[in-house]
């Protein structure tokens, strides 16, 4: 008797274990069958989009067709004109290098100018009245010197700072020139 009662237990178990599982499979299955019923419905609007775009595209289609040919605007660049001013703005940046170069090299000569007439003043304090004529040649020709060489200077800085708005300005026109030939 314990064994009929032990099998049945068994039985009673392997049932409820079976139960249990179908009733997980019937779950799934469900959910599945949402999940498919969902699938479905997107694929019958994407088809339904896709036949309302195809008969969008017929129609425009139709449209283009049926519009006449717009005529070809051909916009000619004006080569020459550009390649010109390229040309201008180079010649213009290698003359600004020039006076870039003249402008240091003079500044460093009043720069040792000044270094001497410094000295020199000093030495003048102190020899007042011991001068030779041409010792104070000498000097007011240094001088007139420096001065001479210093308006040199503003002028060439003049000259630069005019030649940078002029490579400005060409660049800019340039720049509007190939933004328009686009």
């Amino acid at each position: 008797q314990e064994e009929i009662v032990r099998v049945r237990q068994e039985a009673g178990e392997g049932s409820k274990k079976y139960e249990e599982e179908a009733s997980s499979y019937k779950e799934q299955i469900r959910q599945h069958s949402v999940t498919i019923c969902a699938l479905e419905e997107r694929l019958n609007k994407s088809v339904k989009k896709s036949k309302d775009y195809q008969s969008e595209i017929t129609q425009l289609k139709k449209t283009v067709n049926a519009a006449p040919p717009k005529p070809k605007v051909i916009i000619q660049r004006p080569a020459v004109d550009v390649v010109s001013m390229e040309q201008t703005i180079i010649a213009s940046q290698r003359e600004v290098a020039e006076y870039k170069s003249k402008i240091h090299e003079q500044s460093e000569v009043i720069i040792g100018l000044r270094r001497d007439l410094a000295g020199a003043t000093a030495r003048l304090t102190d020899m007042t009245g011991e001068l030779s004529e041409a010792q104070k040649e000498e000097i007011e020709r240094n001088s007139i010197t420096l001065r001479t060489q210093d308006m040199e200077l503003s002028e060439l800085r003049q000259q630069m700072v005019k030649l940078s708005q002029i490579i400005d300005q060409q660049a800019e026109e340039i720049k509007e020139l190939n933004d328009e030939l686009r």
